[in-house]
């Protein structure tokens, strides 16, 4: 039915948006703890 494909069809690009989301949030956290975070300190060490 149309309703079953349309819920589908949010669904799965709800999961897309929601893991971009969680992947940008991820890359964020990583490159500011490199810059900022123990990593930095380690790294110039």
């Amino acid at each position: 039915t149309p309703t079953t494909s349309s819920k589908a069809l949010i669904i799965v690009v709800a999961t897309c948006v929601a893991a971009f989301l969680v992947a940008s949030v991820t890359i964020v956290v990583a490159l500011t703890l490199a810059y900022t975070g123990p990593l930095a300190t380690s790294t110039h060490d």
